[in-house]
């Protein structure tokens, strides 16, 4: 029989504690700023493309607005198909201009490039390896000629292939000007700003956690009930107390956390998992979500508040299915893991975390908690996944309160 009982509340950041306006209007400055650039303002994606985005797996910015980009692309390319497009993005901006500017060019259908890529996009590996199969796709119906075929690819790999890099990717750097500020953006990666602008994120990011929903999170914490960690795909700082040179990081989960009023809680977000890539030689998207990795470590730093050794556990367990510290708590006890996310993504993350650690020999009580607005896509996508959908996470919070205070017989085990 299990000895202890573990309860454990995963948050996710945009679109369960942060109404992430900030990331939406940075969506639609960026590809304006490329669209404009090709004669083509305006030409943006709609709330609802964003929405669809988010449904069909491609949640990071720096995955979508490259997308979009190269669906501008394909449609200059369907009115100019003998256009030979150079692979230095600048040049290739400044090829399609005219065309932008003297002919009639269709306003890219950005959702339905999402769908299409949305069933391409494999575990642990980028997204944009999906979108450029879509792209490529796009472009094989045009019948364009050898030369602009052939350039047209490798455009679109400048586009896509190091999306997470900042210092390479030219589509993350102009949403990294948006979302951190041209200052923010010169002083985090020492860089001079390609143009100036305010931060979207200290400027339009609003709360979705109320002062009473936080009350409610801290008095559980303080009382012991439960443990509880933030966990992200959000760029982050590496985990504190480690030798990682910060200026590769952004601090956006901490601004996000400050925002809320959570900082004392744990946090595992992009940069933590990108700092464990880094030492076991992996992309550094590998272990964010939805990889269970993301999960295991946010576990381990909500039981413990060791941040780098929750990591590096989460690594052990996924890749030989050991528990070491700080995951070895879990041995002998019933954890009860409720996560709260807005994509279908992180609940498949979660649903994996869980089946590692009952193979590993803990008994796992998983309820998925949905955090969704009715109606749109991204409700249709989570809902059939979750135990409970809440329109926020202040009533989800509420709702899991007082299932804490339900004995274990009325409640069910195994709800996921």
């Amino acid at each position: 029989m299990p000895e202890s009982a573990l309860t454990v509340l995963l948050l996710d950041v945009d679109g369960v504690l942060i109404e992430d306006h900030g990331y939406h209007v940075g969506i639609t400055r960026t590809v304006d700023y490329f669209a404009t650039a090709i004669g083509l303002a305006g030409m943006t994606p709609t709330p609802a493309d964003i929405e669809v985005f988010e449904a069909n797996g491609l949640t990071s910015e720096w995955e979508s607005c490259p997308l979009c980009v190269g669906g501008l692309l394909v449609e200059v390319l369907r009115v100019a198909p003998n256009l030979v497009l150079s692979p230095v993005i600048e040049a290739a901006l400044a090829q399609c201009r005219p065309i932008g500017a003297t002919r009639t060019v269709k306003r890219p259908d950005f959702a339905r490039l999402a769908r299409r890529a949305g069933p391409l996009i494999v575990a642990g590996s980028r997204p944009s390896r999906a979108s450029l199969h879509v792209l490529l796709d796009e472009a094989n119906v045009l019948n364009l000629a050898e030369s602009p075929h052939h350039a047209f690819e490798g455009l679109l790999h400048t586009l896509l292939d190091n999306t997470q890099n900042v210092r390479v990717a030219p589509v993350t750097q102009v949403f990294q000007h948006f979302a951190l500020g041209s200052a923010d953006y010169s002083r985090i990666y020492a860089r001079p700003p390609l143009f100036e602008t305010p931060s979207l994120l200290r400027t339009l990011d609003r709360p979705a956690l109320s002062p009473s929903g936080r009350e409610t999170l801290l008095s559980l914490v303080a009382s012991g009930r439960v443990h509880a960690a933030i966990y992200t795909a959000r760029s982050s700082l590496p985990p504190p107390d480690t030798e990682a040179d910060s200026r590769s990081y952004s601090p956006e989960a901490e601004i996000a956390r400050t925002l809320v009023g959570l900082d004392d809680l744990p946090l595992i977000g992009y940069g933590r998992t990108a700092w464990l890539a880094a030492r076991h030689s992996a992309p550094p998207d590998a272990f964010v979500k939805p990889s269970p990795v993301h999960t295991l470590a946010a576990i381990g730093a909500a039981l413990t508040g060791h941040e780098a050794e929750a990591l590096e556990a989460a690594y052990t367990l996924a890749e030989g299915g050991a528990l070491q510290p700080p995951l070895d708590v879990m041995r002998g006890a019933v954890l009860a893991l409720y996560v709260f996310e807005d994509a279908a993504g992180g609940v498949r993350a979660a649903a994996r975390a869980a089946e590692l650690l009952r193979a590993a020999g803990v008994h796992v009580n998983l309820w998925a908690v949905g955090i969704v607005p009715a109606g749109g896509p991204k409700r249709a996508a989570l809902a059939p996944l979750c135990a409970l959908v809440a329109p926020d996470v202040n009533a989800a919070l509420d709702t899991v309160a007082g299932l804490l205070d339900t004995p274990p017989s009325a409640k069910g085990t195994d709800p996921c």
